[in-house]
């Protein structure tokens, strides 16, 4: 309109007229900016030394009004996952079924009824019954006796199989836990480098339009707008990803928890540095998985050395003939013998002392790998605390000042637009590794806790194992 009404005037007035509406509309451009916006400066610098906790990015207006759900605690999230997930479960039906199998192995064999009829010259039933003695009709009874001592053994190694599926249970609960953990503090990560950049992005907007406006009175260049819009495109790329990886990490906590798909989101806790010392070692279940296996393979070894003991069956009959000849019993003891021994009772004893020196290795090479991995994680909670630190003590402070001086030569008109920018990366980086070295460390933990015990999963109580 203004240009409208400049124009207007050149025709009726002349060029005179023209320069003084430049200068009216010029004023006028600088004096609503001003009253408008703060100096960047201060707007800036106010955004950035609050820390990524306190940004309060602007957000779009909408009529609907979202309830603010409060954080959740890790415990109450590890408490629900001990309860519902359906992993966990499966395995303690696993664990119920195999306590089924002592039972079964352990009792004598079925006894056997029998009926028995004899015909004599005739093929048909009872054939010759009122003719001969040999033709009668029996019932009888037979049992098998396994050698003294084999079935207890089986009962044992049946045992020992339900103690590994107890350790099988224990360690799938501490997998889900560890799981839940990384899920929650990745998600934590994802929601703390988004308030970083939805601050910058905020503060850069200002910004922009700050170098906007100096364009358009003269005093700032091109390049600073077009790198001004350029670094709002990249943020809300960053911006995009960032709430990507939020989004699977709800789907995975949605998966643990055995919650429905459009259940309400986890709200994480803010990610704060481990200051907690290394969880106490605890016995494995991976190393006690491997123990109970080791013996069920001795068990294993003492059957097949009863393997050259003999079994024994039994069997009785009563028969009934025609009057007048006399009913006839009969009783009958049978024993199987190992004739073959050095092709089948060598063998099996073998095949039983290999797999025991097979298992006493793998228990041996577990022992070597979980000091491994407890040492390596627990230097990696330790290198995260030491990198943690001199963010805070050293690369943090350097970054804010870095920031501050840019930002007061470019409000004094000495700096330029892409100073400001690289400062304002340099802390955004600065911080964005700060909460990397707190996920780290949290990551490590939760990984040592799975390894030697130390989560804290409420006061649910369990029918089948421990709660770790």
């Amino acid at each position: 309109m203004r240009f409208r009404l400049l124009a207007f005037l050149a025709m009726v007035a002349g060029p005179s007229v023209i320069v003084a509406g430049l200068f009216v509309i010029v004023a006028g451009f600088s004096v609503r900016g001003s009253a408008q916006r703060p100096s960047l400066t201060a707007a800036l610098w106010d955004g950035y030394s609050q820390g990524p906790e306190h940004a309060t990015p602007r957000q779009p207006s909408s009529r609907r009004v979202h309830r603010k759900l409060s954080p959740t605690p890790l415990a109450a999230l590890l408490a629900q996952a001990l309860a519902s997930n359906l992993e966990i479960r499966a395995a303690e039906h696993a664990f119920l079924a195999a306590q089924q199998l002592k039972p079964q192995v352990s009792t004598m064999p079925q006894p056997r009824l029998m009926l028995r009829e004899q015909s004599v010259g005739n093929p048909l039933p009872l054939g010759g019954y009122n003719d001969s003695m040999f033709a009668y009709v029996g019932v009888g009874v037979a049992q098998e006796f396994p050698f003294p001592g084999k079935l207890r053994v089986r009962g044992e190694i049946a045992q020992a199989q339900a103690a590994v599926t107890r350790q099988q249970i224990r360690s799938i609960r501490r997998s889900v836990l560890r799981r839940v953990a990384f899920a929650y503090f990745q998600l934590a990560y994802a929601k703390g480098i988004l308030a970083l950049l939805q601050q910058q992005q905020s503060l850069l907007q200002q910004a922009h339009s700050d170098a906007l406006l100096r364009y358009r009175n003269g005093a700032g260049s091109q390049p600073d707008v077009l790198a001004a819009q350029l670094r709002q495109t990249a943020l809300l790329q960053q911006m995009e990803r960032q709430r990507e990886q939020a989004q699977l990490q709800q789907i995975q906590l949605r998966l643990l928890l055995n919650r429905q798909p459009h259940s309400a989101p986890v709200v994480p806790e803010p990610l704060r540095l481990v200051r907690d010392a290394l969880p106490p070692a605890a016995d494995s279940p991976l190393l006690a998985q491997q123990r109970q296996l080791l013996q069920k393979r001795k068990l294993q070894l003492r059957l097949a050395h009863k393997s050259y003991d003999p079994d024994f069956s039994a069997q009785y009959m009563y028969m009934r003939s025609a009057n007048p000849f006399p009913d006839m019993y009969q009783l009958s003891v049978s024993v199987r013998i190992p004739f073959f021994w050095r092709r089948k009772q060598d063998a099996e004893v073998a095949q039983a002392v290999e797999r025991a020196a097979e298992q006493q290795t793998n228990l041996d090479e577990m022992r070597i790998e979980l000091r491994a991995a407890i040492a390596s994680q627990a230097a990696a909670m330790r290198t995260a605390r030491s990198n943690a630190a001199i963010a805070c003590n050293a690369l943090l402070p350097q970054a804010q000042a870095s920031l501050r001086s840019a930002l007061l030569a470019y409000g004094n008109g000495q700096g330029v637009y892409g100073d400001v920018v690289r400062a304002s990366d340099d802390l955004l980086r600065v911080q964005s590794g700060l909460l990397k070295e707190e996920l780290n460390a949290r990551l490590a933990q939760a990984r040592l806790h799975e390894l030697i015990g130390g989560f804290s999963g409420g006061k649910h109580r369990h029918r089948h194992g421990d709660q770790q």
